[in-house]
């Protein structure tokens, strides 16, 4: 019965531990409750003045304590759960010990028990002066609020008398102006600001029209800025301009090329117009036989570009004459010209003509007379043995002359193959006597005999 009785006491024991553990739940809450309330206080309050100030450092000191309070209460809480739960080991060794007639253990589960009851009466009294200390807090806040009411209205009844004050000496002021102005003057003061304002008026209503007109040319413009051959203006004028600076840039670079290609196309020009005039200088110096003309050359004159006209060239023949340039037209002979002719076609052929070795002359004695012809042939034969290693070189002579022609075969031994008509009107090739029929097969000559009625007879020899 006894041990039965300490159980009671032991479980009675408990059910006050969790008593203690509600009452504990309820003042965290009550006390998260009021830590809610002190916040909402605390921003409703402003910053006044240095009492203000001070009560809140003060607050905030015993907020403080108190937390530290709490803090020191919550962890007796936690102490007391842990030696709840102590009791309940001690209750379950109680019980074993109960079945093996153990008694000493029940009285340290008393003392226990004793010592639980007086840390709870500490817990409480604690609790006590926490609730005393909130009490006296929130009369204080109370108080400091109604101080910063009183201080605001204090503040704001300073600000209306100064305000007053000020308006006082404003109308002195004013008075003292009244009585000092002109009634006319300010009558006519009145008129000039009235017209000032109508005419302001007129211009605020022109400006308003056009404004108007002006938001209604940007809804317009900005519809039309809507429509398909507008959209992305922005992005098309910087396609068109990127495009026309690129063409610019082009254009600027094709004129100096341009103007790089004309100066080498001059310089050129003029290598190859030197070169041509050192070879009709001397051709004209082997050939000619007469003492009135030193030699010739050929004279470029240059004209500038203009439009789509690129620079041109006008050529001239000249002639040095007793130590006298001048232009050979209508200052030479027939057979001058003719010579002159001949000559600038050999240096033009020499210059520019190098792979095609083909150079023909018709009729080249024509005007000449007997001593330049005689030069000619001699120039001629001369060419022929300076190209005789050129394999694709062939000079080809159309003349009727006899004399020319026996003058360049006195020169080079060479065949002359004649071309004559038979009595029917052909043309026929007469061979030389000591030519060989071998070297008639060599030739491979086409003769070409042409009817009266235009049919061609091809006999090859």
């Amino acid at each position: 019965n006894e041990i039965h009785s300490k159980q009671l006491t032991v479980q009675g024991g408990a059910g006050m531990l969790k008593s203690l553990e509600d009452r504990k739940s309820e003042l965290e809450g009550v006390d998260s409750l009021f830590q809610t309330e002190l916040e909402d206080l605390a921003k409703k309050i402003a910053p006044i003045e240095s009492q203000l100030n001070l009560a809140k450092n003060e607050l905030e000191t015993l907020k403080k304590e108190h937390g530290k309070t709490l803090s020191q209460e919550r962890e007796k809480i936690q102490e007391y759960n842990r030696q709840l739960e102590e009791v309940k080991r001690i209750k379950q060794e109680m019980q074993n010990y109960a079945k093996r007639g153990t008694l000493r253990q029940l009285t340290e589960v008393r003392e226990a028990l004793h010592k639980l009851n007086q840390k709870k009466e500490d817990v409480l009294g604690k609790r006590n002066e926490c609730e005393n200390a909130i009490t006296e807090i929130n009369q204080f806040i109370a108080n400091q609020s109604l101080e910063e009411i009183d201080l605001k209205n204090n503040l704001a009844l300073l600000e209306k008398r100064t305000k007053v004050v000020q308006l006082d000496e404003e109308v002195k002021t004013l008075r003292r102006d009244i009585d000092h102005l002109d009634v006319n003057s300010v009558r006519k003061e009145r008129e000039k600001l009235l017209n000032e304002n109508e005419s302001l008026m007129k211009k605020k209503a022109n400006i308003n029209g056009r404004l108007q007109e002006i938001g209604e040319t940007i809804k317009t413009t900005e519809n039309d800025l809507k429509k398909d051959y507008l959209r992305d203006a922005d992005k098309k004028f910087l396609k068109n301009a990127y495009q026309l600076k690129l063409s610019d840039i082009i254009m600027s670079d094709l004129k100096k090329y341009h103007a790089a290609l004309e100066h080498c196309v001059v310089q050129y020009h003029t290598q190859k117009l030197v070169s041509i005039n050192h070879l009709i200088r001397d051709y004209w110096t082997r050939v000619y036989q007469g003492n009135d003309i030193d030699y010739i050359s050929v004279v470029a004159d240059m004209g500038p570009a203009s439009g789509n006209r690129r620079n041109f060239s006008n050529y001239r023949v000249v002639q040095m004459k007793n130590g006298q340039l001048q232009d050979m037209r209508n200052r030479c002979s027939a057979g001058q010209r003719v010579l002159a002719c001949l000559i600038i076609r050999l240096a033009l052929a020499e210059t520019f003509s190098r792979n095609c070795g083909i150079f023909a002359l018709d009729e080249p004695t024509t005007n000449l007379d007997t001593k330049n012809a005689l030069s000619l042939s001699k120039a001629l034969a001369l060419l022929v043995e300076e190209k005789r290693e050129q394999k694709n070189f062939q000079l080809i002579v159309i003349t009727h002359d006899e004399e020319f022609i026996e003058n360049l075969t006195a020169i080079d031994k060479a065949y002359v193959v004649r071309i004559v008509r038979d009595h029917n009107g052909l043309s026929d090739i007469q061979y030389p006597e000591n030519m060989v029929s071998n070297e008639r097969d060599d030739a491979d000559i086409v003769d070409v005999k042409i009817k009266p009625s235009g049919v061609k007879k091809m006999r090859k020899y």
